[in-house]
C-alpha cells in the first residue's frame, strides 16, 4: 500500500452505503457546492454498527470528485483521520493535518518547546495558513475531542469538514447533525447473532485468543497486521478473515465492526490467556520490528529472529499512525521500558521520514524523552535550524547528544568546534565509532586533510557495513566521493556517487538521494569541458527545497554558478552565487559563506574597491578552522596585495598552509604567484607539479598580460606521491556465471593485475606466489577458503572460487590478498552482488578496497 506519510491519508473502503435509505443524497445536497468560502462542519451520529464510516467514506469521496481545487488542478484531497473513540489530544489530530498538508517544518520545529498557549497561537495561524480547500473526515470522535479541532477549522479556508461520532449532543458550532439508523432488518438481531456465535465456537485458540484482544482494544480504528507481527497471529488474522469475523477496508487494512465486537465481549471466552498478557507479546513484537527497522537508519542493536526481518523506512508509512497510538497501550501496561523503547525507535524512523510534525507530537506527549529530542535536533539541523537543534539538546550529556552537537557545529560550517565536540577518536569497533569517523571525516575533507579523511571515511564505510546500518553505509560513500573529487579522481568519484545513490535510493533516502544529485553537479562544473546544465540544477533545487534543505540549496547555487564561470557566463554565476548567500545565510552555514564571499570576490573588476570581501572570508576561513580555505584566500591576497611586505606575508601564510596540507598543487600555485609578482625572486622550483595552467600563468605575467589564478585551481589537492598510484596493482573480481539466484552455484574469478611500472608487469616470471582468502559477509558460502594465484592480466593466473547465496538481496564478500611466503596482507577488497529471487540480471558493484584491521 503506497501512502506518503506527509499526504493525504487514504479513504477506507467499506463497502457499498445502504441502498434502502435516503442518507447518501441527503447528506450530498447538504453539503454547499461552488467556491463557497467558509468552512462548513457536518456531524453523522447514530449508534455503533449503523453505517456512519460507511457513509462518510462515500460522501468525502463523491463530494471530491464533484467539486474540483479553484486551480482546477485535481478533485479536493480527502484526509482520513480515523481514531476509534480514543480520547486524543487535539493538538496531535492539528498536527498530523498539517502533515498530510504538506505544511512546512521549520515553524512547528521551532515551537516545539513553546509553552502550551504559544505553541496553540502557532499551529492556528498554520492551519488557516495550509489547510483549505480539502474535505477532512473525522471519523468516530467524541464532542470532548472534537471541540478544540472544529473550533481551529473553522477559520480555514474552503473546508468541508465530516464528523462521525455516537453522540448526538454536545456539539457547538456546527452547520448540520444528521442522524444515521441502521435499517430494520439489521436492528433485528435474531438473524445475526447465532451465525456470530456459531462462528466463535469454530474458533481456534489462537484466533479466538486475537479476536479477544482486537475487541477489547481501546481504539476501535481500522488496523493492520504489521502490529500483531509474530506468525501464529497472522495465521489467526487470515482465519478471522475468512469467518467474516474481520473485514478488509483497504489492501492490508482491516477493521471489526461493532456488531462482532459486541458479541465477543458479550460472551467470555473459555481461553485461559489473559489479554494483557497478548498485549504484552504484540507490543514487545511491534517494538522488535520498529527497532529492527531503526537500525538500519542508526546501527542499533536488536534481536535477530528467522520471522523477523526489518522493514524499510518506506514499508512503515502506511502504519505509522498506528504505531503512534502504541505507546498508550504499553502504558497501559505499565511497561515503561517498553514505552520508551518504542518511542525511541518510532522518533529514529520519523526523523528520517522527515515528518516534523508527528515528531513535535511525540516530543509533546514525552517532553523529557532525550532520544525523541535528538531525532528532532537532527531533523532540525537538516531543514536549516541549528539554533534550534542545540537547544534540544540541552542539558544531554550523552555521548549520542555530543554526536548531534558535532553534527550542528559541521552543518554551521564550524570545522574546529565539530572536532572538539567529537572529543579523541574512539578504539572501539562499534557503531558510535562508524558515525563519529563519519562526521571527522567530513569536516577533514572539508578543512583539506584528503588522506585523513579518507582513512577514517573507509573504515566508517566498513564498520556501517558490518553493523548492517545502510544509512550510515551511504552517507560514508557520499563523503568519500567528496575526498575523490578534491584529489582529482574523476572516475573514482563518479563510481563512489553511483554507489551512494544505488544505497540512498534502495533505503529511501531523500535527502541523500539530493546531495548526491549536487556533487554531481559539482564533478560535472569541476570538468571544464562539461557545460552548464540549466534544466537539471532547477530539478535539483527543487528536490532541495521541498525537503527543505538550505545548505543543499546553498551547495547547489554554488556549483551551478561555478559551472556557468567557467562557461563564462559571468552573470549568471553572480546570481547563482547572491542566491547561494541568501541560502546559507538563512541556515547559518558560515562555511558555505565563506566559500561563496571567496568565489564572488575573484569575479570583481576591481580588486582594490573589494579587498574587504578577500579580508573578511580570510578570518572567515581560519576562525572556522578552514586550512584549505584559508591558503587559498591568503594566496589570493597576496596576488592583489599593494605593497611587497603585505603580499610576502600572505604569501608565507598561504605556503605554510600548504605544506602544512602537504598539498603539492597548493605549493606550486604558490611559488608561481611568488615568481610572477617578484616578491620572491629565490622561490624554489624543484619538485613543483608545473600544469599547463600554472605555465600559461606565469606566461601571461611575463608578456605584460596578468591573469588571475583560474576558479578551478582551488578543486584539487595533490598529495606527495600521489601520482605514482598507478605503478601499483588492482584486484579483479569477475562474475562467471550471470543471474546468480539464492541457493545456486555462480562462479567467481579473482585477479591481480599489475599496473604500468610496477615490477611485477615489467618481469612476469619474477611474480611471487599470492594467497586470496575468501570470506562471505553475509549468509552465503564461498568456497575453496583459500587459494593460489600469480600477479598477472591473464585469467588462467587468478583463483576461482564457488558462490552460493542462501537468501536473496544484497551479499559482501571479501577477499584478502597476501604473500604466500610470508602471510603479509597486501590488500583487502569487497564486493556487493545483488541475489534476486527471479532469473533477472541483478547489480553486481564493482570491488572496492579495504582498510585490513590493526594496520
Amino acid at each position: 500500500m503506497a501512502v506518503e506519510l506527509r499526504g493525504p491519508s487514504p479513504v477506507p473502503d467499506f463497502g457499498a452505503v445502504n441502498g434502502e435509505g435516503d442518507d447518501l443524497p441527503t447528506v450530498l445536497g447538504a453539503l454547499p457546492a461552488g467556491a463557497v468560502l467558509r468552512p462548513f462542519v457536518i456531524v453523522l451520529h447514530g449508534p455503533p454498527g449503523a453505517g456512519k464510516s460507511t457513509l462518510a467514506a462515500e460522501v468525502a469521496r463523491r463530494y471530491a470528485d464533484e467539486q474540483w481545487q479553484p486551480s482546477g488542478s485535481g478533485p479536493l484531497p480527502v484526509h482520513w483521520l480515523s481514531f476509534g473513540g480514543a480520547s486524543v489530544d487535539a493538538r496531535e489530530i492539528l498536527l498530523r493535518l498539517l502533515a498530510e498538508c504538506g505544511a512546512p517544518r521549520q515553524d512547528v520545529i521551532r515551537a516545539a518547546l513553546a509553552p502550551n498557549r504559544k505553541f496553540d497561537r502557532q499551529l492556528r495561524e498554520q492551519c488557516e495558513e495550509f489547510v483549505r480547500e480539502r474535505v477532512v473526515v473525522l471519523d468516530d470522535v467524541s464532542p470532548a475531542v472534537a471541540r478544540p479541532v472544529l473550533k481551529v477549522l473553522r477559520h480555514c479556508y474552503r473546508l468541508r469538514v465530516i464528523v462521525t461520532s455516537r453522540r448526538e449532543h454536545g456539539w457547538r458550532g456546527v452547520d448540520l447533525r444528521y442522524s444515521v439508523r441502521p435499517l430494520a432488518s439489521e436492528l433485528d438481531s435474531e438473524g445475526p447473532e447465532p451465525r456470530l456465535r456459531r462462528s466463535l465456537e469454530q474458533l481456534s485458540a489462537q484466533e479466538r485468543i486475537l479476536l479477544d484482544f482486537l475487541a477489547s482494544r481501546r481504539s476501535r480504528a481500522p488496523f493492520t497486521t504489521l502490529t500483531i507481527r509474530p506468525s501464529k497471529r497472522r495465521d489467526a488474522m487470515a482465519g478471522l478473515l475468512g469467518l467474516g469475523l474481520v473485514r478488509r477496508v483497504h489492501e492490508d487494512r482491516f477493521a471489526l465492526s461493532e456488531r462482532v465486537r459486541g458479541t465477543v465481549l458479550s460472551h467470555p471466552s473459555v481461553l485461559v490467556t489473559p489479554h494483557k498478557d497478548v498485549t504484552w507479546e504484540l507490543a514487545g513484537a511491534a517494538v522488535q520490528l520498529l527497532e529492527a527497522s531503526a537500525g538500519l537508519l542508526d546501527g542499533r542493536k536488536f534481536m535477530e529472529t528467522e520471522e523477523l526481518v526489518p522493514l524499510l523506512p518506506h514499508e512503515l508509512v502506511p502504519h505509522i499512525d498506528e504505531f503512534m497510538q502504541l505507546p498508550a497501550e504499553t502504558r497501559r501496561l505499565r511497561a515503561k521500558h517498553l514505552e520508551q523503547r518504542l518511542i525511541s525507535a518510532l522518533a529514529t524512523i520519523l526523523a528520517f521520514l522527515g515528518d516534523a510534525h508527528r515528531l513535535v507530537a511525540l516530543l509533546r506527549r514525552s517532553p523529557k524523552n532525550r532520544a525523541v529530542r535528538r531525532a528532532l535536533c537532527a531533523l532540525a539541523r537538516d531543514v536549516g535550524l541549528p539554533d534550534t537543534a542545540q537547544s534540544l539538546i540541552h542539558g544531554d550529556t550523552s555521548a549520542d547528544a555530543d554526536f548531534e552537537r558535532a553534527a550542528n557545529h559541521y552543518a554551521t560550517g564550524h570545522l574546529d568546534s565539530a572536532r572538539d565536540a567529537l572529543g579523541e577518536p574512539f578504539e572501539t569497533e562499534d557503531i558510535d565509532t562508524a558515525w563519529a569517523l563519519l562526521l571527522r571525516g567530513a569536516v577533514l575533507c572539508d578543512q583539506g586533510h584528503v588522506l585523513e579523511a579518507e582513512r577514517h571515511l573507509r573504515f566508517s564505510a566498513d564498520l556501517h557495513r558490518a553493523f548492517d546500518c545502510r544509512r550510515g553505509t551511504g552517507w560514508a560513500l557520499l563523503h568519500l566521493a567528496r575526498v575523490s573529487l578534491l584529489q582529482g579522481h574523476d572516475t573514482e568519484a563518479a563510481h563512489r556517487l553511483r554507489q551512494a545513490a544505488e544505497v540512498a535510493e534502495a533505503l529511501g533516502d531523500v535527502r541523500a538521494q539530493n546531495w548526491v544529485e549536487t556533487e554531481w553537479l559539482r564533478l560535472r562544473a569541476q570538468r571544464r569541458d562539461n557545460p552548464a546544465a540549466p534544466d537539471r540544477d532547477r530539478l535539483v533545487l527543487a528536490a532541495h527545497e521541498s525537503f527543505e534543505d538550505a545548505r543543499g540549496m546553498g551547495w547547489t547555487h554554488v556549483w551551478t554558478g561555478h559551472a556557468y564561470e567557467g562557461a563564462g557566463e559571468h552573470a549568471n554565476a553572480e546570481a547563482e552565487w547572491e542566491e547561494a548567500l541568501r541560502r546559507f545565510a538563512g541556515c547559518q552555514d558560515a562555511l558555505g559563506l565563506a566559500w561563496t564571499r571567496h568565489r564572488q570576490a575573484l569575479t570583481f573588476a576591481s580588486d582594490r574597491a573589494h579587498n574587504a570581501h578577500w579580508a573578511d572570508a580570510y578570518w572567515a576561513f581560519t576562525e572556522l578552522g578552514c586550512a584549505y580555505g584559508s591558503a587559498w584566500t591568503a594566496l589570493e591576497i597576496a596576488a592583489r596585495a599593494p605593497g611587497r611586505a603585505l603580499s610576502q606575508s600572505y604569501l608565507t601564510i598561504a605556503r605554510w598552509v600548504f605544506e602544512l596540507l602537504n598539498d603539492t598543487n597548493g605549493q606550486s600555485w604558490a611559488e608561481a604567484v611568488g615568481m610572477a609578482h617578484a616578491d620572491d625572486a629565490t622561490a624554489p622550483t624543484t619538485g613543483s607539479h608545473m600544469s599547463d595552467d600554472i605555465r600559461q600563468f606565469l606566461a601571461n605575467h611575463e608578456a605584460g598580460e596578468p591573469t588571475p589564478i583560474p576558479l578551478h585551481a582551488r578543486d584539487l589537492i595533490l598529495i606527495q606521491g600521489q601520482s605514482d598510484t598507478s605503478a601499483g596493482c588492482r584486484v579483479r573480481i569477475t562474475l562467471l556465471d550471470e543471474s546468480p539466484t539464492a541457493d545456486t552455484t555462480a562462479r567467481l574469478l579473482v585477479r591481480v593485475a599489475p599496473g604500468p611500472g610496477h615490477p611485477w608487469a615489467s618481469n612476469p616470471r619474477a611474480t611471487p606466489w599470492l594467497t586470496a582468502t575468501a570470506l562471505p559477509l553475509t549468509h552465503a558460502t564461498l568456497e575453496p577458503a583459500s587459494a593460489l594465484l600469480r600477479p598477472s592480466e591473464q585469467e588462467e593466473h587468478g583463483a576461482e572460487f564457488d558462490f552460493v547465496p542462501h537468501r536473496t538481496g544484497t551479499h559482501r564478500l571479501r577477499f584478502t590478498i597476501a604473500l604466500e611466503s610470508t602471510g603479509t596482507v597486501l590488500q583487502q577488497v569487497e564486493t556487493e552482488l545483488d541475489i534476486l529471487d527471479t532469473g533477472q540480471p541483478g547489480n553486481h558493484a564493482a570491488p572496492h578496497a579495504v582498510t585490513p584491521r590493526g594496520r
